[in-house]
């Protein structure tokens, strides 16, 4: 096995390597976890591909365009140890990595040269495939990049239902929404589109892989290719990456009658004027036994009072004057955090203005985009109850 990647052809190489090494479970009791796949077809080019528990992914390089390759072969190599020497390569360096056994991998850069002990590629596990049919769709990296980064705040952590640990996906054959609940707040995005299917498709995707699909999109020039069965999920870019994961099993609840369809008491204000009130507020909730702001809201003085109260430490204060209120007067407490999450998602994506809507105290609301044209946004914040 042999290759070089050139000075001009190195960041490409580097951005690669750190992508596929971010696949990779240092922790497991899996020695192949822990190892990047190296594969060397001469004249076609070489792929990366690293796997844990939860997905698997390769990307290809291509003979010329991104190195050239001389010889075949497969390796796995320790993928921190490789990630950091690939660090160390300056600009204007040429790699060359090459290997006559499974055994041993030479690694020459500038005047530095290593001899790194690698593993037999046969002991690396192979993914499943997903066989094609009516799962089949596209997507372009902007619209899978809304889906999660408006969802994905809301699912819930390691110590919530298994089913919760991850984003809800709906695939019709004219919409794509996507679904995060912790059961105390839900997010949902939806993006109308053709999406070719012929049937609904309803699949689950963990945190973490949402968050390596993430790390993904950023490199993304082409469509995705995606495809789903009952326990697997793919997506393809190209002929240049391939990422398959696992779904989480499970039923997921059924969300849609907890969205309230009607208000007595609505309001709007700047989005990041109100995220900066909700964060001084719960400097003090943070302190506290009981991270809850409590909402005054006034309609005939058309102020808002945000409060928050921890024993020890004291109380704060923070009131909103000039608000324009419609419905009745209404005293409310949540977690400021949820709150402030959904603020801050919308300030990222330019949304200036949201409308906060109530119906009773003890019923969740909704703090929504005032206006949004090209998708459906909601999210839920579930009150709490302050004796």
């Amino acid at each position: 096995m042999k290759f070089i990647v050139n000075a001009e052809q190195l960041r490409k190489f580097n951005i690669v390597v750190s992508v596929i090494a971010k696949g990779v479970d240092q922790r497991s009791s899996i020695p192949a976890f822990q190892m990047i796949k190296l594969d060397v077809k001469a004249g076609k080019g070489l792929t990366f591909t690293s796997q844990n528990s939860e997905y698997g992914i390769s990307m290809r390089l291509k003979d010329n365009k991104d190195c050239t390759t001389f010889s075949d072969g497969s390796v796995l190599l320790p993928a921190k140890l490789f990630l950091n020497m690939i660090k160390k390569i300056k600009a204007t360096d040429e790699l060359t990595i090459e290997s006559d056994d499974t055994i041993t991998t030479t690694i020459k850069f500038g005047k530095s040269s290593y001899e790194l002990n690698t593993m037999d590629s046969s002991n690396f596990p192979k993914p499943k495939e997903v066989e094609k049919g009516q799962s089949d769709f596209e997507m372009d990296a902007a619209e899978m990049r809304n889906l999660i980064h408006n969802t994905l705040f809301s699912a819930a952590d390691s110590q919530g239902r298994e089913i919760l640990q991850g984003v809800h996906l709906i695939i019709k054959p004219d919409s794509i929404k996507a679904i995060g609940t912790d059961s105390h707040r839900l997010s949902s995005f939806e993006i109308q589109k053709n999406t070719g299917v012929k049937e609904k498709i309803d699949t689950t995707l963990s945190v973490n892989t949402l968050k390596f699909i993430q790390t993904l999109l950023p490199y993304v020039k082409s469509k995705l290719q995606l495809s789903s069965n009952h326990d697997q999920f793919i997506l393809k870019i190209g002929d240049e990456i391939k990422f398959v994961s696992t779904t989480i099993e499970g039923e997921y609840p059924q969300v849609d009658a907890l969205i309230p369809q009607d208000e007595t008491t609505k309001f709007s204000v700047d989005t990041e004027s109100f995220m900066e009130f909700i964060d001084r507020v719960r400097l003090i909730s943070h302190s506290g036994e009981n991270n809850v702001v409590t909402f005054n809201i006034d309609p005939a003085e058309k102020s808002i009072s945000l409060s928050s109260n921890a024993k020890t430490y004291g109380n704060c204060q923070q009131d909103v004057t000039s608000i324009d209120i419609d419905g009745d007067k209404l005293e409310i407490s949540a977690n400021p955090d949820y709150l402030y999450e959904i603020l801050r998602v919308y300030k990222q994506d330019g949304i200036d203005e949201v409308a906060f809507s109530f119906t009773k105290p003890l019923r969740p609301f909704l703090v929504n985009p005032l206006t949004d044209k090209q998708s459906e946004i909601i999210n839920l914040v579930t009150p709490i109850k302050v004796y």
